[in-house]
């Protein structure tokens, strides 16, 4: 089995946005960020969501950042139970995030859990200069995950 799945959304950052909130506002500021933690089509995030947060805005570039795609004081979580660690969707908006966001996603993992044994579960949507948005699902070993930005470059 394949752990990576490519898909085309036809859907633009802004109308992708627009699903988790209505207020213009709070889609333009997460318009001037570079990765969005989405939630789920519940409206819930993974229960590693605020640590990832809280990471990735210690440790990322200082000409990238983060922010939660929630207009709530804190982020509503939701503990899913299985033999995978789940991490999320993440909206990728910066031409560079990408492969930050996957070094920085493998930092995390390593300085939280401290092992490259682990099954993790993400996905990521990356915003294409076309103006098309592709998502990555990945569902594998975190050993795994150095390819994906090989395969996505290469175009296999």
């Amino acid at each position: 089995m394949n752990p990576m799945e490519i898909k085309t959304i036809e859907d633009s950052v802004e109308q992708l946005l627009g699903k988790y909130t209505s207020s213009d506002a709070f889609v333009q500021r997460l318009l001037n960020t570079s990765i969005v933690i989405l939630p789920n089509n519940e409206g819930y995030f993974s229960e590693h969501a605020e640590r990832i947060f809280h990471y990735f805005s210690d440790n990322l570039p200082e000409e990238e950042s983060v922010d939660a795609c929630t207009e709530k004081e804190c982020i509503p979580t939701q503990i899913l139970w299985s033999n995978e660690i789940v991490l999320g969707c993440f909206l990728l908006l910066s031409d560079t995030s990408f492969q930050i966001f996957l070094n920085t996603l493998s930092s995390y993992l390593y300085d939280h859990f401290r092992e490259r044994n682990l099954d993790v579960k993400f996905s990521a949507i990356l915003n294409e200069k076309t103006g098309k948005l592709k998502q990555i699902e990945y569902s594998g070993p975190v050993s795994g995950m150095e390819q994906i930005a090989d395969i996505l470059r290469n175009g296999k």
